[in-house]
């Protein structure tokens, strides 16, 4: 899972917002009183910690917790954290409550004990369960699963260890040494929080595109269970509006469903008619394909994806937002690879624009964080090894002056420029076929870099840049690079970058992609990138968008996160380990 980079997001705004007070549940609303178990109490606590096993949970071991679990009690003295004259507090009931409704978060509720936990409190509060050793072993075991859940809800379940680093991962709630949050601190301000579950809460990322994300999650989820229609039938030509279809009815019903279709009446019995057509143009507009209303195969296709494997995206996409950062040095570029879009997540300059991708099966786009140093206008194309081997020598000897009159020329081993003609031989083409010398491509206008590149150093050589392909962003689907990301309006973004380096200005700019020499420049506040991978988007205004899996990886995110709930679920030992 970690070879494959899966960092995503899918959720493209950068803008900081505190989460939403979640109301408590009634009972007292006061902190538990200190007050240590007896010596037997004392005893069978540290031992509980000690082997960092709980046969009552499903996920019964804690040993990944041991550490945070043993100094949340020391720090308290051994005292209970969850109870007051005997009784479970409000903060237990809340954070129990919590814990059941986890689903509501994306998460599952069997991995922090939720489907037992009201019987348990229960028990407790009514004293059938009140002895001493109960109320240890319940205190442990809500300190473990609160423990977990913050964990969950401010990292994801994957906590995407392997790739923190690559996104720069910073301060999701409290941290500690290790570059984790301090569970045991996050705990000790739910113990004692007059609103513990709003104190939960804030372990969550305090985006507001999240949070919409968390909603429509909740609201797919409830149209699945209304979604029983049969697929449609694949049509064998594109039904315009105002042509007869036999399944309207069935298509009215679908598109109403998901607030696509909102205006008229039920259609006639079989008349695509205009509203439908409306109606299909919006959906297919959610969805990246053409939106012109026209009823074909591909937007049939999506029609009859279920929804409940479209909440399965907007649960995914939940996961990846819980990787992203929670600050920004500055505000951040956002490329969604299966949007095939970048996005501006300035709060004072929104901008988004079209971007081509890397090849689904032969150069994908990886996915990874970076901070862009560098604008370079008229630049040179270094051409890569791989395409200077594979693609441009077998042309050399064929068409050689083609290559020569789009700009194409060598630089020898001693860095010297040669004509494209010194190419001529065996001799040359096996010194181009080696790399021992190097294809560029001058500035001009068949340059494939276009006007403007800007630099992001990273490990995978990718970039963003102009392109005189401007004709590729017509498409829906738009991946057809070796991996670097064409930008459909390189102008406005590279003034946008350069806004605050004196002297740029956009007249300035558009004068540099104009000029004939190469121009660099450094920017003196790098501004991140984030080249993300997200199938659902959740948009301002609540419109939940959806895109295809370019790359397949909502495919290796679900098999891991299944992967991770196995393990969380055993098997496990009949008791504690030796």
């Amino acid at each position: 899972m970690a070879g494959r980079g899966i960092i995503a997001v899918v959720a493209l705004a950068a803008s900081l917002a505190d989460a939403p007070p979640i109301a408590t549940p009634t009972g007292e609303a006061a902190p538990a009183e200190p007050g240590a178990p007896s010596d037997p109490g004392r005893a069978l606590l540290r031992g509980l910690v000690e082997q960092a096993f709980l046969p009552e949970l499903r996920w019964a071991s804690f040993a990944e917790h041991r550490e945070a679990v043993g100094r949340f009690y020391a720090e308290r003295g051994d005292a209970l954290a969850w109870f007051r004259s005997g009784r479970p507090t409000a903060q237990a009931a809340a954070v129990v409550q919590a814990l059941r409704r986890a689903d509501e978060k994306g998460l599952d509720p069997r991995d922090y004990g939720g489907p037992g936990w009201a019987g348990w409190l229960e028990a407790l509060r009514t004293g059938s369960a009140a002895d001493e050793w109960e109320r240890v072993r319940f205190d442990v075991a809500l300190t473990v699963s609160a423990m977990r859940l913050a964990s969950d809800l401010a990292m994801g379940r994957l906590r995407a260890r392997a790739r923190a680093a690559d996104v720069g991962l910073v301060e999701p709630v409290r941290w500690d040494a290790d570059g984790q949050p301090d569970l045991a601190a996050i705990v000790r301000t739910i113990a004692t929080a007059e609103d513990a579950a709003g104190a939960l809460a804030s372990a969550e990322p305090p985006f507001a595109g999240y949070r919409r994300t968390v909603q429509a999650l909740l609201r797919y989820r409830e149209l699945a269970v209304l979604d029983r229609d049969d697929p449609l039938p694949l049509p064998r030509r594109p039904i315009a509006a105002g042509e007869r279809y036999a399944r309207a009815e069935a298509l009215a019903r679908r598109l109403r469903l998901v607030e696509d279709l909102t205006d008229g009446g039920a259609p006639h019995c079989d008349l695509y008619d205009d509203a439908l057509a409306r109606a299909t143009a919006r959906f297919q507009r959610r969805h990246g394909l053409d939106p012109d209303g026209r009823l074909d195969a591909r937007t049939v296709r999506e029609l009859n994806v279920p929804l409940e494997r479209r909440a399965g995206q907007l649960a995914l996409a939940v996961e990846r937002w819980r990787w992203l950062p929670r600050r920004f040095v500055a505000p951040p570029l956002v490329v969604n690879i299966p949007e095939f879009r970048l996005h501006v997540a300035d709060r004072a300059h929104r901008m988004a624009m079209r971007v081509v991708v890397g090849r689904a099966y032969r150069h994908r786009t990886p996915v990874f964080a970076a901070a862009l140093t560098e604008v370079i206008f008229r630049p040179y194309w270094e051409v890569p090894r791989k395409i200077q081997r594979e693609e441009l020598v077998p042309k050399l000897e064929p068409d050689a002056a083609r290559l020569a009159g789009e700009g194409y020329e060598i630089v020898d081993e001693g860095g010297r420029v040669l004509p494209l003609e010194a190419a001529a031989g065996a001799d040359a083409l096996e010194r181009l076929r080696t790399g021992a010398w190097r294809l560029r491509q001058r500035p001009g206008p068949h340059n494939a870099l276009g006007r403007v590149k800007l630099v992001f150093p990273n490990p995978y050589q990718v970039y963003l840049h102009d392109t005189p392909s401007q004709e590729l962003f017509a498409r829906s689907r738009r991946d057809f690079s070796h991996g670097c990301i064409r930008v459909e309006d390189a102008e406005a973004l590279a003034a946008w970058v350069l806004r605050d380096e004196p002297g740029w200005t956009p007249e300035r700019v558009r004068a540099a992609m104009e000029g004939d020499e190469t121009v660099r420049v450094r920017v003196g506040r790098p501004t991140p990138v984030f080249v993300l991978y997200g199938t659902a988007v959740v948009a301002d205004g609540g419109e939940v968008r959806f895109f295809g899996d370019l790359y397949g990886e909502d495919a290796a995110l679900a098999a891991a996160l299944a992967e991770e709930g196995l393990r969380r679920s055993g098997p496990r030992p009949a008791g504690p380990p030796g």
